[in-house]
Order: C-alpha cells, then structure tokens, then sequence
C-alpha cells in the first residue's frame, strides 16, 4: 500500500484510512465482501501493517538473520533486546519473563523512532489523560521504543 505515516497526525486516522484501503484492495482481487464500519480485526492488522513496515525499514538485515535462525550481530543496536520474529512477522523481545501470563508483556514489538511510533505515544499520551512519565510507560506495555 502507498500510504505516509507523515500526512497523518492521528494514530486512529493513520490505521483507519489503512483499514479502508487494505479492504478496498480486498475487494479488487475479490477476496472479501466486507460492507460497513471497519471492524476490530482490520484495524489490528492495519497497525500490524504499520509495525511491519517500520521495523522492515529500520532493521531489514537484523529481520533477514533472524527468519534464517541466525543471531542478530554484536553490533546491532537492537542486539542487547534479544530480539525474534513473531510468526506474524513481528519483531519481539525475547526476555526474562518467559514464565509471564501475558504476551504482550514478555515480548513487546520493537519499535525504532519513526512517525509512526511518534503517533503512538501520541495516542496513548492522550488516552491516559496527558499524565506523567510513569504512567505513560505503564500504559505502552506492547511496545519496546528504540532511540
């Protein structure tokens, strides 16, 4: 799809306007007849979309080593997160909290900085009310922000 996170300055527009244009395309090639609202699962994937792209962009040979089952090299800025693809195609930290109940929170999705994760932070920053640091960091639990 030929959409810029950069025209965007709403997270929910950005994953919308996706949405829309992944399922018109759907409908092109006669994959699907969906009508009315976008649902929940098109969202989801519109912002699994976004996360692939971004990551693709930044970490395209870190991605390539590690779909062959080779390690990431030392040198690597994401080397230290110990980091893995999702069978979704989703690169994830590998941590110390494997024994943890939750997914999300023993292997967030790495996100280096881009639009898109600036939109995100955005988001949650105004879902949690414009609260502090400590909040804010408790509130992005899937996601793992590289600098």
């Amino acid at each position: 799809m030929i959409f810029d996170e950069n025209k965007f300055s709403n997270l929910g527009k950005l994953l919308r306007v996706t949405g829309w244009g992944k399922r018109f395309i759907a409908k092109l090639r006669k994959k699907t007849c969906e009508s009315g609202l976008l649902t929940a699962v098109e969202i989801k994937e519109a912002e699994e979309y976004w996360v692939r792209r971004v990551q693709l962009e930044n970490y395209c040979s870190d991605i390539q080593l590690l779909k062959k089952n080779k390690p990431v090299p030392p040198h690597s800025r994401i080397y230290s997160l110990v980091p893995y693809v999702h069978n979704r195609g989703i690169l994830r930290v590998k941590g110390r909290l494997e024994q943890a109940e939750l997914f999300h929170e023993k292997h967030p999705v790495i996100l280096p900085k881009s639009m898109f994760t600036d939109l995100i932070i955005m988001s949650e920053h105004v879902k949690s009310f414009h609260s502090g640091v400590g909040e804010f960091i408790s509130s992005t639990y899937p996601y793992a922000f590289m600098v």
